[in-house]
């Protein structure tokens, strides 16, 4: 199973990562200094509680006349 994240590491992914106040940095717990979220560092540590997944198709949104053609 491949897990978004882990083959890209970013500080948004990271476990050390701390969202910051104005929420646009991020305050890496390790070498405290801030990053910007595609910042990454050797001592990266995927967490996967920071996963957001997509949001699902909704099926039932469409009827069947969306998709005829007049």
């Amino acid at each position: 199973m491949r897990i978004r994240g882990t083959k890209i590491p970013s500080c948004s992914m990271c476990e050390y990562a701390l969202l910051s106040i104005d929420e646009t940095l991020f305050l890496c717990d390790i070498t405290k200094e801030t990053k910007s979220a595609d910042d990454s560092c050797k001592k990266f540590s995927y967490d996967i509680c920071k996963y957001t997944p997509k949001k699902k198709n909704l099926f039932g949104k469409f009827s069947k006349e969306d998709f005829e053609i007049d």
